[in-house]
């Protein structure tokens, strides 16, 4: 991720991850896996990087046709080192952990999903996050050529380590969308979108409303 020298908010970086697992399916209902993963993250402006180290157990199990369920969970180890120069070197380790829990009900012209847990992922503040955060989603089928889509999704991220570690965001999304298909593979939706955030640090706070219209082609599904 890349950001312009002109942007001061922001911290470009480079982050890089390789997973090693065994997934196996035990019957119809239940299927799971295990693994290790690494990844090593770099600041493009600062001189600061972290690598880190975990494991990752991922479980799968349909309670019936048409719900199902899957929790992961992740445990690492983040070692986090910056140069700053005449203030010296930092080093911290910490051992942040993940969590995400997921049910989707698919019924034949509807489809619900709801999760909820806790994810870490490379940031442009100078480290990696850790965000918690809750999603619901409802899909519809009205016809064979109307479809809507309605999510929300509500979190809160800080950083595991780096250079900003305490100014915490909240942030709301909220996403309605309607698709209708002109022939069978060409479509027209448009959607409209409500955005909230608030930092921490910051007594403002800051939303958008996004409106699109856009056309466009859906191929073949893969044959079997």
């Amino acid at each position: 991720m890349s950001y312009s020298e002109e942007d001061g908010n922001h911290i470009g970086f480079d982050f890089y991850q390789a997973k090693l697992f065994y997934s196996r399916t035990v019957d119809l209902r239940t299927d799971f896996s295990v693994g290790v993963y690494g990844n090593y993250y770099e600041s493009q402006f600062l001189a600061a990087h972290s690598n880190s180290g975990g494991v990752q157990a991922n479980g799968g199990y349909n309670w019936t046709q048409t719900l199902h369920s899957n929790l992961m969970v992740e445990v690492q180890q983040t070692q986090f080192h910056e140069n700053r120069g005449d203030a010296g070197n930092t080093s911290v380790t910490s051992h942040p952990w993940a969590s995400v829990f997921t049910t989707t009900y698919d019924a034949q012209t509807s489809k619900y999903t709801f999760s909820l847990g806790r994810t870490i992922y490379p940031s442009s503040a100078g480290g990696l996050y850790q965000t918690d955060q809750v999603r619901g989603q409802y899909d519809k089928d009205f016809t064979q050529r109307l479809h809507f889509t309605g999510a929300i999704r509500i979190f809160r991220d800080r950083n595991v380590s780096g250079v900003v570690n305490d100014n915490y965001r909240n942030y709301g999304t909220g996403n309605l969308r309607v698709q209708y298909m002109l022939t069978q593979r060409l479509f027209v939706a448009t959607a409209y979108t409500y955005v909230y955030q608030k930092y921490r640090f910051d007594l403002n706070s800051a939303d958008a409303n996004v409106i699109n219209v856009s056309f466009g082609y859906r191929g073949l599904d893969r044959q079997r």
